[in-house]
């Protein structure tokens, strides 16, 4: 445990009440158009949030974009596994208006971030990770967490007051929406006519608070009061119709984790699923961080011909190892069709003193040309760390 969370362990017991608080947009006026952004403001009195709880509550349709009426029943049409996350291109999370923490490329980032660290996600349909949404109406809920934002997933603590701002900006409706079948619905549109987020209030017995309040404001004097969680940069690139891919990523922080994961076709496209990714038949992939090359052996696999081991291999060794969680919830076959990720591990990788960024260099060997529209996504994973000031609400990142 840090400083932090051994002061607020002391003070479980005085806790006296913790109760959800409903948080309502500040500006829901734009809730259905592209790139529209609109916020949340966190904020309450004189008591503690707990941030780790966070979670969003959205209720729409998915009605015709014709005419915005509703489709008939049966049609082949519903709403992609994780579409809360396509549904928005960005989060930016501030805290005493310093940027924290931004997740770009949302749907795919948080779908890769689902796929690689957490089975239980898989099998969750109440957050719409996994979709049974049809046409008509629909109503989900889930984490914040689960949307890719490190800092809620990570920070263990109540914040006092919280002082935050949550932003979105809107997706198109493509990326969440699949139509299927030789009798082709026609194209649909999500209309969103609810969206808040609820948190846990916490307020503690008032004798302990002023106790708690003094032991922080001394852990802030001493300069450790700090909030501390992975975050996920989410990029992509066009992949050229060749067996050979190759592109350097300049001044990317240090990661501790990359993943890599491509998608043929399927960007707005509504008949094709966003939500799954392609093999497109990768025989080699390597990631090169300064000096070292990950992995230094050639896979030399074929998924056509079902060899794909090693890169199945390399997603659940890191998943068990480093992510201390059971083996992956994708079979072989789900892995292969729908789930191919590859996962490299860099938390071994040498720093250098005052060195924080480097140039990362991706190598892709396929067995065959790629098809057309394919993008690569490559999500870097590193460690933030903010001290924070409770006396002046001021935070410093820690480089």
């Amino acid at each position: 445990m840090t400083n932090k969370e051994n002061i607020y362990k002391k003070y479980d017991d005085a806790i006296i009440s913790k109760h959800r608080h409903k948080f309502a947009l500040t500006d829901s006026h734009n809730l259905n158009s592209t790139n529209n952004s609109f916020s949340f403001s966190i904020n309450c009195e004189d008591d503690f949030l707990n941030m780790k709880e966070a979670k969003y509550y959205i209720k729409g349709s998915l009605v015709k974009k014709s005419d915005g009426s509703a489709y008939a029943a049966g049609l082949a049409i519903k709403l992609v596994d994780n579409f809360p996350a396509h549904l928005f291109k960005t989060i930016d999370v501030y805290k005493d208006e310093t940027l924290i923490e931004r997740v770009e490329n949302l749907g795919r980032a948080s779908t890769i971030s689902g796929v690689v660290t957490s089975g239980t996600l898989k099998n969750d349909i109440l957050s719409g990770f996994q979709s049974e949404c049809k046409a008509g109406k629909f109503v989900v809920s889930g984490y914040l967490s689960d949307l890719g934002l490190g800092f809620f997933k990570h920070e263990e603590c109540p914040i006092y007051k919280g002082n935050m701002k949550i932003a979105f900006i809107r997706n198109s409706d493509d990326d969440a929406i699949h139509r299927t079948g030789t009798d082709l619905p026609e194209e649909g549109k999500i209309v969103l006519d609810t969206f808040n987020l609820t948190i846990p209030v916490v307020k503690y017995e008032p004798t302990s608070k002023v106790e708690l309040m003094r032991e922080l404001m001394d852990l802030s004097k001493k300069g450790q009061y700090k909030f501390g969680f992975w975050s996920m940069k989410c990029t992509y690139q066009n992949v050229p119709r060749e067996t050979n891919f190759e592109h350097c990523f300049n001044n990317v922080r240090i990661p501790t984790y990359v993943y890599v994961a491509f998608q043929s076709d399927r960007y707005e496209k509504s008949t094709k699923d966003s939500s799954n990714f392609d093999n497109c038949n990768v025989e080699n992939i390597s990631i090169t961080c300064g000096d070292e090359q990950y992995p230094k052996f050639r896979q030399n696999g074929n998924f056509k011909e079902g060899d794909f081991v090693e890169f199945y291999d390399m997603f659940n060794s890191y998943r068990k190892v480093f992510k201390q969680q059971p083996l992956t919830p994708y079979t072989p076959a789900e892995f292969n069709e729908k789930k191919p990720v590859f996962v490299f591990d860099l938390s071994r990788h040498p720093k250098s003193m005052g060195t924080f960024t480097t140039n990362i260099v991706l190598n892709v060997d396929f067995k065959e040309n790629v098809p057309e529209n394919t993008r690569c996504y490559i999500c870097f994973e590193t460690s933030k760390e903010f001290v924070y000031d409770i006396r002046l609400n001021t935070l410093n990142e820690v480089l």
